[in-house]
């Protein structure tokens, strides 16, 4: 039995990159524009920041295009994978950003008890998954020896 190799799935979304070309593009376009209505005194404050304000996200629209990027995700494509771990490790990686700034004892508490119970719901998935394995299988011994010998380090020559 051959197990299936961990895939990284390739997703596209719409981006707008902010770049030193596209920030020259919007300070030109903002500088060609005409602000003198924001001093007429007839105009009202309301109607003077609404107009300022279409005009900076008319020139931001111009500026800086759609363009749509790939990106790879960064979770393995494997059927142990749950949404539920995928919480957890963002959950996980934000303790771990808001400890490395802060460095408060609570945090460091927290990220290891997150930490422990991440550890402890990716081996019980992993065991779910292999036990839906095994017993899905023709030949369930031959089927749990595959999944051992494929989690075994290799001998050092």
């Amino acid at each position: 039995m051959e197990w299936p190799r961990r895939t990284v799935e390739y997703t596209s979304r719409l981006c707008r990159p902010v770049t030193d070309k596209v920030l020259n593009i919007l300070h030109s376009i903002l500088g060609g524009l005409s602000w003198e209505y924001i001093r007429d005194p007839n105009i009202l404050v309301n109607d003077a920041f609404n107009t300022s304000h279409q005009n900076f996200v008319d020139s931001c629209l111009i500026a800086f295009l759609e363009r749509e990027v790939g990106n790879f995700s960064s979770y393995p494509k494997v059927d142990w994978y749950t949404e539920e771990l995928r919480d957890i490790k963002n959950h996980l990686d934000l303790i771990n950003e808001l400890y490395d700034r802060y460095k408060i004892v609570d945090l460091k508490l927290l990220r290891n008890q997150t930490r422990l119970r991440y550890k402890l719901e990716m081996y019980r998935a992993k065991r779910k998954a292999y036990d839906k394995t095994i017993l899905n299988s023709s030949n369930q011994q031959k089927t749990m020896w595959d999944i051992i010998n494929s989690k075994r380090k290799p001998k050092k020559a």
